[in-house]
């Protein structure tokens, strides 16, 4: 009798948790604005894409296709001859995803064109930490509930389908009926994988030696930073290389090089005040990492993964301003992941009132 009513206990929160529904947070609208970030992002960073193409015949030979490439048996890197109809391509998938049009084949489409730029760049040894959660999230969105919210494709059939969308305003259609959050939980899944695995990652690698501050510091004292004096360090790999070592490409790091792009006389002595305490880069080190290896509280309910988020925003805007590394489309999906609805709900009565009148004012359903 006990076993049976622990095993309807699990299945009834397994229910709860990935298949109640709710409108909030809106899948198409983190489509939307996500889309509409990463493309800004793309066009001011690699404009055209030329930096994906073809280097030279003896430098491409250096490196080995990453596993989506060759899986796919994808062309590696994209060829000259066929770069401006890539563009095109990428740009009109991106245009049409974020606006919503064949909303879902259009997503798949630009999810894994982007997936497949940042891994010809990291077969090159240049790793896009924020495009690639970016490009997996918009993987996922090509399958779960929610995506075709706030698109053109909705707007249609709103305007096409009286009988279902009778009595319906334009801005509750675009907004949906309450769907199973299960897509929602992936999402976050993905993202608490992504901080975990990064706290992880530091302590793999560096061991109990990255919290002692050293990292943080030569990022931040001017010894990174391309705006100081003084030529900058750049680390090679030993010619002999232990077999096992040989971790990337089966070379092993050649060479590596790291650059603090923060151009604000402001930040940058900022930074340089911060790295003047050793103690206090060991502190900020140690709350890092922390941080990260409790990305799996995005998976809690509460006030927990709203906090989390929160700080994950501080976190990267903190970042941004030191390093000039702003992870935008990183605090974008954090803010638009906290279920604004939740906290609504969880606010005092005041506050409660002055969203109310608000949302009156634009007729925006309430759950």
């Amino acid at each position: 009798m006990e076993v049976n009513t622990i095993s309807q206990q699990k299945s009834n929160f397994f229910e709860r948790y990935f298949f109640s529904k709710s409108r909030y947070p809106n899948i198409g609208l983190i489509r939307l604005l996500l889309i509409a970030l990463c493309m800004l992002q793309v066009f001011r960073n690699y404009r055209f894409l030329d930096v994906f193409v073809s280097i030279d015949p003896v430098r491409d030979a250096l490196h080995l296709p990453s596993t989506l490439i060759g899986l796919f048996h994808l062309p590696f890197p994209i060829q000259k001859e066929y770069l401006s109809l890539f563009v095109i391509a990428f740009y009109t998938a991106g245009f049409f995803a974020m606006l919503g049009i064949f909303t879902r084949v259009s997503v798949f489409i630009f999810s894994i064109m982007l997936l497949y730029i940042i891994d010809i760049q990291a077969a090159r040894g240049v790793f896009d930490h924020e495009y690639t959660l970016t490009g997996l999230v918009l993987l996922v969105m090509t399958f779960i509930p929610g995506t075709g919210n706030f698109s053109v494709d909705r707007f249609i059939s709103w305007k096409r389908n009286k009988a279902k969308y009778s009595n319906t305003s334009f801005l509750e259609a675009m907004i949906g009926n309450p769907e199973y959050i299960w897509g929602y939980k992936l999402i976050l899944i993905l993202a608490a994988c992504t901080y975990f695995t990064s706290g992880l990652s530091k302590i793999r690698w560096g061991g109990l030696a990255w919290l002692d501050g050293q990292t943080l510091t030569y990022y931040l004292d001017g010894s990174a930073s391309p705006f100081t004096p003084g030529e900058k360090p750049m680390f090679i790999s030993p010619p002999n290389v232990k077999e096992e070592e040989k971790w990337k490409d089966g070379f092993g790091i050649y060479s590596y090089s790291y650059g603090n792009r923060q151009q604000s006389p402001f930040w940058r002595s900022t930074g340089n005040a911060l790295a003047a305490s050793p103690k206090l880069m060991m502190f900020i080190a140690a709350s890092v990492v922390i941080f990260e290896l409790l990305g799996f509280l995005l998976l809690f309910e509460g006030w927990s993964r709203v906090i989390y988020l929160i700080g994950a925003i501080i976190m990267h805007r903190s970042i941004g301003f030191l390093m000039n590394l702003p992870f935008l489309s990183f605090q974008l999906l954090c803010f638009l992941l906290i279920d604004w609805h939740w906290v609504y709900q969880h606010l005092g009565k005041r506050l409660q009132l002055m969203i109310d009148k608000l949302f009156k004012r634009f007729k925006l359903p309430a759950n």
